[in-house]
């Protein structure tokens, strides 16, 4: 009998990965850190919340992260100043806190991690920049054809 692997959702999500993941790698944007550090407003608003699996005598949660501050500066150590929220099931709860305490109304997936909520004027910053980089990307290959074709003479 073949044993069965079990393979996390979260790799099976990064091999499916979209196209506009794969710009946003060549871009150099790898994670919702360097989107909000990118794309956010260089406030205190540029807030994410992603789900932490949990390890150890530390279960599931979902945390409110930022690039520039801790959001729980009270926080046990272990969750390094983000603000948790403990259980597969309580994304609304830290949706609900974060909403109240940094005033973001609405919520987007982060193209990076479907399961990372950001806020959404972040996630269409991020997605205008993908537009503008691939007319860019685009534009510069059609110049080098055109280079290319006037080196060989045609």
């Amino acid at each position: 009998m073949r044993k069965r692997t079990f393979i996390p959702t979260r790799i099976l999500m990064c091999a499916e990965m979209s196209k506009t993941s794969e710009i946003l790698r060549e871009m150099k944007i790898y994670n919702s850190h360097e989107l909000l550090v990118r794309f956010g407003e260089k406030r205190k608003t540029d807030i994410c919340i992603s789900y932490h699996p949990g390890f150890g005598i530390f279960g599931p949660a979902w945390q409110v992260y930022s690039p520039s501050h801790a959001t729980d500066p009270k926080a046990h150590w272990h969750y390094l100043g983000q603000k948790s929220f403990s259980g597969r099931d309580s994304l609304p709860d830290a949706l609900k806190w974060a909403g109240e305490k940094y005033g973001i109304a609405e919520w987007a997936p982060d193209p990076t991690d479907p399961s990372t909520k950001i806020p959404k004027s972040v996630r269409e910053k991020a997605l205008a920049a993908v537009k503008e980089y691939k007319s860019q990307r685009r534009h510069n290959w059609n110049e080098t054809i055109q280079r290319m074709s006037q080196k060989d003479g045609h």
